[in-house]
């Protein structure tokens, strides 16, 4: 038969056909696991083309993986990457074609619902090859600079924290052709990790246990669990992965139990940086016993109290001994009068089953119905880390003397001890009297933008920088407290989008300037 639609059974059906190709694999992807593609990839080829997508926000949350392109790259595979791309198809030869809703991700060759058809009609896998030829002639090259300007935009957003939850905040970087936007994208769920763990906060002595009326937001402020999870100074999390689902709980009384209340996406503990800093302990004086970080991001939570969070006990007394992964191993051997929650003991974390991340995902999606979550604008007032994270690019010699010269004098306000994002401000007349500049009556703005602020901000957006330029704001008027709309504007951002700016701020007070020397 030339032509059969399929519906089960794809990490089969990609194991024969990778045996049976022999000189050419077309793939079209937009997102990509190195596992799947190693089923896949199996020989060396004279030619793999693999079209997909290069949004920085699918390999932030992991859903795609820079490790395969690193993988896919050391088999000989050209790479391009296209805005929007929605399609999957794989081409074997010319005489193959396989067209189907399976991303080359191991959920999707193993455990999602996916159809599609496999045909061996040779016109119509022409046809097949005809649409690949039209989206790569347009696709951006995947080249040795472009792979590490992801990599380093990527591996940036993740070591800031995360931040809010916003999608599209990170770009794409493939090539745009024209088609309107997809109505699927990556961001309209939450990405799901292969492993998840339960994250406990606090202990089980006695008046650590929280209130279960004590608000959701609250407890986030005092955990940072929005940010970073913590673990003992004796206990590095080294075998958390990026992409790992951190699903957030805090013990709680009247009666004990641990209620899961929110979820994140982890980045791999870096033992270099992911470490509480003196001001951190300060703030935290517990991290002093929990130094250690795993930086999440992405993290929601439940709007309301804790009292609306799920139920460790329940999925105990529904899953049983299947819950954790660990106890599930320990059934298989055959052992008996298992009693999961017993086998939690003091540990910072435990790592879920597929059957126990599944039941808490979907419970946690009906509470986030029935619940909501807490609003952007109270996670942008949360405390966000402020410490130095990366090396900035060398931008002094890029900026005329009066742009770096009102950048310098923006640093050294964030860099304050008494700063507060969104509080601690700079009105247009008063950075002119900071710079040495006679103000005109009325033109404040306009001379500051003549002195720098334009170009300023232009060279922080072309190199990706945090928008410092926010903390300038208006002190009268109908935009009291707010920057000129032109900020917004030379960001590509909506006129007031707050939750933006405060973002954009915190970044600027942890961002390591050091590479701007004075003049």
């Amino acid at each position: 038969m030339s032509f059969r639609l399929v519906e089960t059974g794809w990490e089969n059906e990609f194991t024969v056909a990778a045996a049976a190709v022999k000189h050419e694999l077309r793939i079209v992807a937009p997102f990509l696991q190195p596992d799947a593609a190693k089923k896949l990839v199996t020989k060396k080829l004279r030619e793999l083309a693999v079209l997909t997508r290069f949004n920085l926000d699918d390999f932030c949350a992991g859903v795609s993986s820079l490790d395969a392109l690193d993988w896919l790259v050391a088999q000989g595979a050209e790479i391009r990457g296209i805005q929007n791309l929605h399609a999957k198809a794989y081409l074997f030869d010319n005489d193959r074609a396989v067209v189907t809703s399976a991303n080359l991700t191991t959920a999707a060759l193993v455990r999602n619902h996916e159809l599609g058809f496999i045909t061996t009609d040779v016109s119509l896998a022409a046809e097949c090859r005809a649409y690949f030829d039209r989206l790569w002639s347009k696709g951006r090259i995947l080249d040795a600079t472009l792979l590490a300007e992801i990599r380093l935009r990527v591996e940036t957003a993740r070591r800031i924290g995360g931040g809010i939850p916003a999608r599209n905040k990170l770009g794409d970087l493939g090539a745009k052709i024209g088609l309107p936007p997809s109505p699927l994208t990556v961001s309209s769920a939450f990405p799901l990790g292969e492993t998840a763990y339960v994250k406990f906060f606090r202990s089980s002595n006695k008046g650590d246990r929280a209130p279960r009326r004590k608000p959701t937001v609250q407890d986030v402020a005092d955990c940072g669990s929005h940010w970073a999870c913590t673990y003992p100074g004796h206990r590095a999390p080294r075998r958390l992965n990026d992409g790992d689902t951190m699903f957030i709980a805090r013990l709680v009384e009247d009666p004990d139990d641990i209620l899961i209340y929110g979820r994140a996406v982890a980045c791999q503990h870096d033992p270099a940086k992911d470490v509480a800093t003196e001001a951190d302990i300060v703030r935290h004086p517990w991290k002093a016993n929990w130094p250690n970080y795993i930086r999440v991001h992405d993290a929601e939570f439940l709007a309301g109290t804790l009292s609306n969070g799920i139920s460790l006990r329940k999925l105990a007394e529904e899953l049983g001994d299947s819950c954790f992964a660990s106890t599930e191993e320990r059934a298989a051997k055959g052992e008996a009068g298992i009693n999961p929650l017993t086998t939690l003991g003091q540990k910072p974390d435990v790592r879920l089953s597929e059957r126990g991340k599944l039941w808490i995902h979907e419970q946690l999606e009906a509470a986030f119905t029935r619940h909501g979550r807490i609003p952007e604008a109270d996670m942008a007032a949360l405390d966000w880390p402020i410490s130095p994270l990366r090396p900035n690019r060398e931008i002094a010699h890029q900026l005329s003397p009066a742009a770096l010269k009102l950048l310098q004098l923006l640093i050294e306000i964030v860099r304050d001890k008494d700063f507060v994002p969104g509080r601690s401000q700079i009105g247009y007349e008063e950075t002119l009297h900071a710079l040495g500049i006679p103000v005109a009556e009325g033109r404040a703005g306009q001379q500051l933008k003549q002195h720098g602020l334009v170009e300023l901000a232009e060279c922080l957006n072309d190199l990706k920088l945090p928008a410092i330029t926010g903390i300038i704001v208006n002190i009268s008027g109908q935009r009291r407290n707010l920057p000129g709309g032109e900020y917004y504007e030379a960001f590509g951002k909506n006129d007031g989008d707050e939750i933006w700016r405060l973002s954009e701020i915190r970044k600027s007070m942890g961002w390591d300037w050091n590479s701007i020397s004075r003049k």
